[in-house]
């Protein structure tokens, strides 16, 4: 499941509490593991302990669920993963001539990056300051259904369309997409949110206290990964 906003963007008041907005996000139905519905699970994170990157990570056939686990284990844990965060600075490299030079992270992967090593920072000073958070709760009816083209991928359109079809029958309070197929590097970039346009928005998102509920969609679409991101109170 990176980053591609919608026109309408969730609006923070003055305490930095979410109204109802819009943002974009992808998707998949496939089939996550039952432990995601099942209330012993969220008993258990408490006691995991959050993995560090591995070079060969390779489970992208289970993005949706382990993302899903890697983001609760966050919420769970800010403070801890803050220290994570800036261990992972080490994976930001610099290429190119000066006047074209590009931050990227862990360059086998090619993550451009805005900012660098100032984002980095900034995101675990950021999730220091925050408490343990309660686990979302997934929900299959949120997933978004993955595109049949490649083509709709990057159409902004695409996932836009999709949430204006659910939200006839189902609540949706927030969306997004997201490209990077490892679930703990798109889960640390997430968290870092070093987007141009964007920076911060998916952190707030998936460290909201007033959003309850979550549906990852999460494939290959004629090569390319694509996992689509929703939310409800």
């Amino acid at each position: 499941m990176g980053c591609d906003f919608g026109k309408k963007e969730k609006e923070v008041d003055k305490n930095n509490e979410l109204k109802t907005s819009v943002i974009d996000i992808v998707m998949e139905n496939d089939n996550a593991n039952n432990d995601i519905h099942n209330l012993d699970y969220y008993q258990k994170l408490e006691q995991q302990e959050l993995n560090g990157i591995k070079e060969d990570d390779s489970s992208y056939a289970n993005y949706s669920t382990d993302i899903f686990q890697i983001i609760n284990k966050i919420r769970l844990k800010p403070q801890q993963y803050a220290d994570f965060i800036e261990d992972s600075m080490e994976n930001i490299v610099e290429s190119g001539e000066e006047e074209n030079k590009k931050i990227c992270f862990k360059k086998q992967i090619k993550v451009a990056l805005n900012r660098g090593e100032p984002a980095f920072r900034e995101a675990a000073k950021k999730l220091r300051e925050i408490d343990s958070l309660p686990p979302l709760i997934f929900k299959d009816e949120l997933c978004v259904p993955l595109p049949s083209s490649k083509s709709d991928i990057m159409n902004t359109n695409y996932l836009k369309n999709k949430v204006t079809q659910m939200r006839q029958s189902i609540k949706i309070d927030a969306y997004f997409k997201e490209l990077v197929k490892s679930p703990k590097i798109s889960a640390l970039l997430m968290m870092v949110d070093d987007n141009r346009e964007n920076s911060g928005k998916k952190r707030m998102l998936l460290l909201s206290n007033e959003l309850k509920n979550i549906g990852i969609s999460s494939g290959f679409v004629d090569g390319t990964f694509v996992a689509y991101y929703t939310f409800s109170r």
